[in-house]
């Protein structure tokens, strides 16, 4: 493997935890080790399926479709994992691409000042981003392991239950109505803790991933505002045809750049746009119908979570957007007029491309600002209120 900058590496080294990221060339653990992180890491997105597949159809067996006892939750979580997985792994090697691509521009933009524009990004990212990891296992291990714990010592030490507890999770729709600690119970358990802590690894990657691929392109932008800002037209005219030279030749890099995070995040993001507004109703309106507390705490924990990624997602897209729509105000301030002809030229095809805000969208469609954030919260409120009409009048 080629020189890492260490933000790229760290980063790379959570994607490998999550299980978003494997080549054979950034391994070095142990060949048996390595062989099953690689088998996995392929065949995950077909597990995912399966789980789907067969959610579903516990789900179309079950009374009421498993939703006041909270088990159709893991339905459209199954296939947010199916799909997100999926286009994350199927887009690999654009993955690699853009890692690689900004790896690169870390390491060439290593003047001071551009340094600490980055560390001062990369910090507040890695911190908010420990908060999210930390937020999702205290969830992990309150609504998986914690339960189990306690319903193994309540009832085979203190003899205090008379059935198991447990949330409701991927596989517990399998379970009969009348639960005991039979080895069905267990096999159920065993499945529910892998696919619950999968469904976790899967959200928390592409927390990361969209988080950090953004943040880091915005640096770029913010470091090409400040090359802009520092050009000194009171030189000669070769030094100045020069430096605007750069300008251009950092231009067509951040328009590359983009070109690459739009590749990559957009048939992702796409995705993410449509399936948040329909949790969010499913969530929100089940919370509303029901009475069992285990549901109410479970939906409710995932209409926060949603809404927050949901968030998330579009606000970093909003600040690509609006510091690109900066440099187009700052390219447009430059005097042009100046330059030799080839530079004119130069410079009036780059604000013809700057016009154009940076953003990651899917062909011009599920654009990630807040515009899009706002269309999903209506769209969210819509599919509620057509519920509510629907099961009042029955």
């Amino acid at each position: 493997m080629s020189e890492l900058h260490p933000d790229i590496a760290k980063y790379i080294k959570l994607m490998q935890s999550t299980r978003y990221w494997y080549f054979r060339e950034d391994s070095s653990s142990h060949p048996a080790l390595d062989l099953f992180r690689r088998t996995y890491y392929h065949v995950r997105p077909t597990l995912f399926l399966v789980t789907f597949l067969v959610n579903g159809y516990g789900i179309y067996n079950s009374d009421g479709f498993g939703v006041l006892d909270g088990n159709l939750l893991f339905v459209p979580l199954s296939v947010a994992s199916l799909v997100t997985t999926s286009t994350i792994y199927f887009n690999r090697h654009q993955h690699r691409k853009l890692t690689m691509l900004l790896n690169q521009r870390f390491l060439d933009n290593n003047e001071k000042w551009m340094v600490e524009i980055k560390t001062k990004f990369a910090t507040s990212a890695w911190k908010f981003l420990k908060i999210v990891i930390l937020y999702q296992t205290f969830c992990a291990t309150f609504y998986v392991v914690v339960p189990f714990m306690a319903d193994t010592i309540l009832h085979h030490v203190f003899g205090y239950l008379k059935a198991p507890f447990f949330f409701p999770l991927t596989f517990s729709v399998f379970l009969p109505s009348e639960v005991t600690w039979d080895a069905q119970y267990y096999a159920v358990m065993l499945l529910d803790a892998w696919a619950g802590f999968e469904i976790i690894a899967n959200l928390q990657g592409f927390i990361i991933c969209y988080t950090v691929m953004t943040v880091f392109s915005l640096t770029e932008i913010i470091i090409f505002k400040e090359k802009i800002k520092s050009l000194n037209l009171e030189r000669s005219k070769e030094d100045v045809n020069e430096e605007l030279r750069m300008v251009v030749d950092w231009h067509n890099d951040i328009i590359g750049l983009n070109k690459e995070l739009k590749a990559f995040l957009g048939p992702t993001c796409a995705f993410q746009s449509l399936f948040t507004s329909l949790v969010l109703t499913l969530t929100i309106f089940t919370t509303t119908v029901t009475t069992d507390i285990t549901v109410v705490l479970a939906y409710a924990t995932g209409a926060f979570f949603y809404f927050s990624a949901g968030l998330l997602y579009c606000s970093l897209g909003q600040l690509l957007e609006n510091q690109s729509s900066e440099v187009f105000e700052m390219l447009c301030n430059l005097p042009w007029y100046r330059s030799s002809p080839d530079i004119r030229k130069s410079l009036n095809m780059m604000i013809r491309q700057a016009h154009n805000p940076l953003i990651i969208d899917y062909h011009g469609h599920s654009k990630m600002n807040l515009e899009n954030f706002m269309e999903i919260l209506r769209s969210a409120y819509s599919y509620f209120t057509l519920l509510q009409s629907m099961t009042s009048s029955e």
